[in-house]
């Protein structure tokens, strides 16, 4: 089962347009970690004591989020946007590593994932962690933390609900 549920999230990552937008409702479905706000960030600094930006050639973007997690440090996209309130899927694309506790709230409500490891189509291994989710018309605030260190985080991507077209 797990293995249907890769193909079928991969296959929907990948037809996804490559500006992010969708063409039928012009929701934007890709956000990049590194736009996201950081909590106690520095600019791009390895030193920092919390979330920074690195360069990342084999993510999307070119970048990813590191060390995020941990005490009063989470990556927030302020504005995950929807033409119409409803049931969506959420899919935050991390690298691997060891077992961390993601935790992700959507406009303030806890919301429980689900992780898949997955080899993407650049051979690269990956973590998916999926979350069924109701958004609101319009802007929507999506939070992820953890109590301790995050895997390095590459993108949220916004999908249909499972089910759904």
């Amino acid at each position: 089962m797990k293995s249907a549920v890769v193909v079928l999230i991969t296959l929907a990552i990948a037809a996804i347009r490559a500006d992010g937008a969708s063409a039928e409702t012009g929701e934007r479905e890709i956000y990049e970690a590194e736009d996201a706000l950081l909590s106690a960030a520095s600019t791009n600094s390895a030193q920092a004591a919390g979330a920074y930006r690195r360069a990342a050639a084999e993510f999307s973007g070119g970048m990813v989020v590191a060390n995020a997690g941990g005490e009063g440090n989470y990556v927030e996209w302020p504005a995950v946007v929807c033409a119409h309130a409803g049931e969506r899927e959420l899919v935050l694309i991390t690298a691997t590593g060891d077992e961390k506790s993601v935790k992700m709230s959507v406009n303030g409500l806890e919301v429980g994932l689900n992780r898949i490891t997955c080899s993407c189509a650049d051979d690269e291994i990956k973590m998916l962690l999926l979350a069924n989710v109701r958004l609101e018309k319009g802007g929507n605030r999506v939070r992820v933390w953890g109590s301790k260190r995050l895997p390095d985080l590459d993108r949220l991507d916004l999908l249909p609900a499972a089910g759904e077209e």
